[in-house]
């Protein structure tokens, strides 16, 4: 896994030359979060594809911004989540037709990316939506911390990890909370642009 996201930290690295000063890029290229976790995780690769997409919208490559959000959302579904935003930024300006060829990148590429493993092995393909919905909160996250603390201070079960293919009222709580604090702050971010 290391070697093939190392030339995604390079990706993201060159990206960001443009849009930072130099000393806060090398805070990133020897930051401790790329060097002890980046690659064991294959967030880096939607990284990059987000990181490249806000670069590309700075020089007004729309196509290439939606194109690289789309390549991002290809490996984990985030980066999809900052199409909205983009769409939001150019109809702001009344800018149509640069909102267009976002929405017409990113299309493109997550159904390149996409449609022939769909069709290939559909089961495989929606495999991984299940297995994020079951999986038990990451050791870097703060449900996985509240989840440590609150077993001490409420001793239930279902604060652990539940055996496999199942989940825990713990874990549903974490998805609805999740799901309500993205939706507020969405909620927020876009009062704001309005």
């Amino acid at each position: 896994s290391a070697i093939l996201l190392a030339p995604f930290a390079l990706a993201v690295t060159f990206a960001l030359r443009p849009l930072v000063p130099w000393e806060r890029l090398l805070l990133w290229a020897i930051g401790s979060p790329l060097v002890l976790y980046a690659f064991h995780n294959w967030d880096l690769i939607a990284v990059a594809g987000a990181v490249w997409a806000f670069a590309a919208l700075e020089r007004g490559s729309f196509g290439l911004a939606g194109g690289a959000l789309g390549f991002g959302a290809s490996a984990k579904l985030y980066p999809a989540f900052l199409l909205p935003a983009f769409l939001l930024e150019r109809l702001s300006v009344r800018d149509r037709r640069g909102a267009g060829r976002i929405a017409a990148g990113f299309v493109a590429v997550a159904a390149v990316s996409n449609v022939y493993w769909m069709f290939r092995d559909w089961e495989g393909w929606l495999d991984i939506w299940g297995f994020h919905a079951r999986r038990y909160p990451d050791f870097g996250t703060i449900w996985f911390w509240l989840a440590h603390h609150g077993r001490r201070l409420l001793p239930l079960s279902g604060w652990d990890p539940p055996g496999e293919g199942m989940t825990s009222w713990f874990q549903e709580a974490v998805s609805v909370l999740s799901l309500v604090v993205f939706g507020a702050t969405c909620a927020a971010g876009f009062s704001l642009v309005a």
